[in-house]
């Protein structure tokens, strides 16, 4: 029930997120990995606990070795658009943050972006 309700609340409010078609995967996996009864539980158990590996997760110091690099902006870039994706969602579900930190949202964006592709078919991208 909660899903439905977080979901039709980020629908409503016609939220300009970075990665819209990403979200609601992301909202699902969220809420639905703390329910011990998950179908989806095994799943989630082979998930990494942390992407440390990911630029946007490394401390200031691990930056410092790309310092001089155009990537620290596109780090820098993904990191906010990140965070404000976050904050429009808890801005019209203020109960979100019950469900999900600013880290875990940014776990979840990483885990859903990694293992996710298009195809194109026929011309046609699926």
């Amino acid at each position: 029930m909660i899903l439905l309700q977080v979901g039709r609340a980020i629908i409503r409010a016609n939220l300009d997120l970075d990665a819209p078609k990403h979200i609601f995967l992301m909202v699902f996996m969220l809420i639905d990995r703390k329910d011990p009864n998950s179908f989806f539980k095994p799943y989630y158990d082979i998930l990494p606990e942390t992407l440390s590996n990911m630029p946007i997760f490394w401390s200031a110091e691990e930056l410092q070795y790309l310092k001089g690099s155009y990537l620290l902006n596109q780090i820098e870039e993904r990191n906010a658009v990140i965070e404000a994706d976050y904050e429009a969602i808890c801005s019209v579900v203020p109960h979100f943050r019950s469900f999900s930190t600013l880290q875990e949202f940014k776990w979840a964006r990483m885990c859903v972006c990694s293992r996710n592709f298009g195809l194109s078919i026929n011309g046609l991208l699926t």
